[in-house]
């Protein structure tokens, strides 16, 4: 947009007569930057005066230089009102004080205030037209008001001047105002039907306020090259088409409401901005903070919609809320910029999230609301993720180089979640994801609470915690874990009826070292921007590594844990359903049981720690009773027993029926110790019976594991009964070494259980004791063939 520049005059003063000023109205022409114009009646010219004008051709210019109290002379009043109808002046003030004008129904090309005092101001009322209004070179003035159809193409305050008050209100009309060159305008009002197409402030200067209110409008707001505007107010109905704040310029906010429309909002090139707030259901096309720029805080709230809100380029917003029933679209952090934070709530939506191309985002969290996607790429960093409160998210991504804090989902709904190369947490508590894939990260705990439906897909991770507790897998869920090291996995007050797998399952000896890739900052890229974005990230990783290392002195001091310091598998108070252990090695766990159903569990090409499994005790200041104990050994014993066997692993299935024997036998001790009486009659009680025979069972073949010691033992057992038994029956002769050779012969005749009692010696030269010998040598080589046998076909089907 032009201006008139017009400057200083010479020292030799004009003093114009209001007699004077109205007989020079008239047509004035020009010849070679000439100046005419009329004075009593003969011409004069001076072309020294005004050199840098250039005039235009037939219009009628009116010149004051230096004129005071122009309001006091009724025939200029009535020529300012009525008479430039027909020739639309300008007028040119140099240098004058004037008190004010009021005009009503005047007409006028332009306005022009050069070096001049307006007292009281310019008021344009009653369908007056002004097409220009230009105070320029340290002019003053104390407001100029639009109102009741005055209408202005331009307000111009340039060159250090100022203007106290723009108004245009009751369907006043401006075209253009414009603030530049290290002028400064107090508050526009744009009220009750007033329309302005733009407002320009630039070169340095400054306005208080623009306000639009009742029904008004604003094309354009335009702040540039260093200028400030304290606050703009889009209120009551009101429509604002564009804001631009650029060039190292700052606005301290920009506030849309009450059904009003903000239209697009641009911070760019190195701006500051304090809050920019959408509220009580109004309306915003875009929001960009671009270029370097800052701004605070951006809002959206009370039923009120934004399209796409953009901080890229190298700009930093501190804060992103959309909340109270509004809805935003794209929020899209990009280029090297940086969000503190970004929070959707309270039944809000968004469309898209994505923090990518070195960007970074402190925090972000849905609380009951709605998102398209979020999508952390490219080397960015984010830092805890919250879906809460009956969140609906269709896709969460962090990938190609990103990292993120830890990812809480409560009471929230997420239709996929893909992460890859991340180091953080995941909490997932009475949530819905259709699929989740996690691949090559680090995770410090899986925690998995509360009734999840879900398929969790997690390859080539290390875990330092596992925990699912007091939760359900439900029939349609899935979770597989593969190719992963694991520190501690607790499955506590578990319920699973889909499928769990744990496949190539490795024990980690102690937590991971927390260690992300992240790209360093360069100092050859000698950018300030780049240096900026690096301190902020290397500030929230470490802040996000402090983080990890309180978690992980809090996982040794978990009093759940017991302070355990080794790697632990826990399953307490749990049934497991048709959990899958295929291909792993668990022998480095320390393997901890209490009550739980494992029966239908499927363990293949897996080794379990075997002498490593002990019973949970919740009690950590007292001993579990020895009774429980050893009912809770059995029941662990017994359930791998069958599950070995189940799946024909005869093997571990008879070392574990053994060891489940062995506790039985220590319960029936303590069965038998608390049993009433003294001991002869206790001997003949269930207890001791059953003691026995445990015992029995242990010595014979480790109750069917051993064939070895069956052999063993029936050897000896049997050897030593046939020496008594031939010593009995040959009592009173003497044993000759001649005869050795049927002593061995007939100990083979002795073990025929269907020998005859006379094999050795007459039957009416045997004593009672031999005849019992016989009858319960024959008892006893059944007995232990039998135990021999069931103990060779351990490695065989058993039915």
């Amino acid at each position: 947009m032009s201006s008139i520049t017009i400057p200083t005059p010479p020292e030799t003063k004009y003093e114009i007569s209001s007699d004077e000023f109205i007989s020079a109205v008239q047509r004035l022409s020009f010849i070679q930057r000439e100046w005419f114009y009329r004075k009593r009646g003969r011409d004069i010219s001076n072309k020294e005066m005004f050199p840098d004008v250039n005039f235009e051709d037939d219009q009628l210019y009116i010149v004051l230089i230096e004129t005071k109290c122009l309001s006091q002379d009724e025939r200029l009043l009535e020529f300012l009102r009525y008479g430039g109808a027909d020739f639309r002046p300008t007028f040119i003030f140099l240098k004058c004080i004037l008190p004010g004008f009021n005009l009503s129904e005047t007409f006028t090309n332009e306005w022009v205030f050069i070096h001049t005092y307006i007292e009281k101001g310019i008021r344009i009322e009653t369908n007056s037209q002004i097409g220009n209004i230009k105070i320029g070179k340290d002019s003053w003035n104390e407001n100029i008001l639009l109102s009741h159809g005055g209408t202005c193409n331009n307000i111009i305050v340039f060159d250090s001047s100022r203007t106290k008050d723009i108004q245009i209100i009751t369907d006043g009309k401006c075209g253009a105002i414009r603030v530049d060159n290290s002028s400064s305008c107090g508050d526009v009002l744009v009220i009750q039907n007033g329309k302005c197409r733009s407002i320009y402030i630039s070169d340095e200067s400054s306005m208080e306020q623009i306000s639009l209110l009742r029904n008004s409008q604003i094309e354009s707001i335009y702040v540039e090259n260093g200028s400030r505007i304290e606050k703009i107010s889009v209120l009551a109905n009101s429509k604002c088409e564009d804001i631009s704040i650029k060039h190292n310029s700052k606005c301290a906010g920009i506030r849309i409401s009450n059904e009003s429309e903000g239209g697009n909002i641009r911070i760019e090139e190195k701006s500051q901005f304090g809050d920019v707030e959408v509220t009580q259901n109004s309306k915003c096309k875009l929001i960009l903070v671009g270029k370097g720029s800052q701004s605070k805080q951006v809002l959206i709230e009370k039923e009120s919609q934004s399209g796409s809100i953009l901080i890229e380029k190298g700009s930093r917003c501190r804060y992103i809320y959309i909340e109270k029933k509004s809805a935003g679209g794209f929020i899209w952090i990009d280029g090297g910029s940086h969000c503190k934070s970004i929070h959707v709530g309270d039944k809000s939506s968004a469309d898209f999230v994505y923090i990518k191309n070195n960007s970074q985002c402190d925090a972000l969290s849905f609380n009951s609301s709605k998102a398209d996607s979020i999508n952390v790429t490219k080397n960015s960093l984010v830092g805890p993720v919250s879906i809460l409160g009956d969140s609906q998210i269709e896709m969460l991504e962090i990938h190609e180089g990103s990292l993120s804090g830890d990812i809480r989902i409560k009471n929230g709904k997420v239709g996929a979640i893909v992460i890859e190369h991340n180091f953080c947490s995941i909490t997932l508590r009475n949530a819905i994801v259709s699929v989740m894939k996690i691949t090559n990260c680090s995770l410090h705990q899986l925690v998995i609470e509360t009734g999840v439906k879900f398929e969790l897909y997690i390859d080539s991770c290390s875990i330092n915690h596992l925990q699912l507790y007091k939760t359900s897998l439900l029939k349609d869920t899935i979770v597989s874990i593969i190719n992963s090291k694991v520190y501690i996995i607790q499955l506590q007050e578990l319920l699973i009826q889909g499928q769990f797998i744990l496949r190539n399952i490795e024990v980690a000896a102690k937590p991971f070292v927390w260690q992300p890739r992240i790209k360093k900052y360069n100092q050859e890229e000698n950018k300030i921007k780049m240096r900026d974005i690096h301190a902020d990230k290397r500030a929230l990783l470490e802040k996000l590594r402090h983080d990890y290392d309180f978690e992980v002195d809090a996982l040794r001091n978990n009093p759940i844990l017991k302070g355990h310091i080794q790697p632990l598998f826990r399953i307490v108070n749990s049934s497991l359903g048709k959990t899958e252990i295929t291909g792993s090695n668990l022998t480095g766990f320390h393997f901890e049981y209490r009550d739980s159903k494992l029966l239908e569990v499927f363990i293949s090409g897996t080794q379990l720690p075997r002498e490593k499994i002990d019973i949970y005790n919740e009690e950590l200041e007292a001993s579990l009773p020895n009774k429980v104990y050893f009912e809770q050994k059995i029941s662990i014993y017994n359930q791998l027993k069958r599950i070995f066997e189940n799946q024909g692993d005869i093997v571990e299935g008879t070392w574990y029926h053994a060891k489940a024997m062995a506790n039985q036998q220590r319960l029936l001790s303590l069965y038998y110790d608390e049993r009433p009486g003294k001991l002869p009659r206790k001997w003949w009680s269930e207890e001791a019976f059953d003691l026995f025979n445990f015992w029995l069972n242990k010595k014979s073949n480790n109750h069917g594991e051993s064939w070895r010691r069956a052999l063993c033992f029936s050897f000896y057992v049997l050897f030593s009964i046939y020496i008594l038994y031939f010593i009995s029956a040959n009592w009173g002769r003497p044993f000759e070494w001649s005869g050795t050779g049927d002593f061995i012969g007939n100990f083979f005749s002795f073990l025929d259980i269907t020998h005859k009692i006379d094999f050795m010696v007459d039957k009416e030269k045997l004593n009672g004791f031999a005849k019992f010998l016989d009858f319960f040598g024959r008892i006893a080589t059944g007995y232990c063939i039998f135990q021999f046998i069931a103990a060779f076909r351990r490695h065989g089907k058993k039915g």
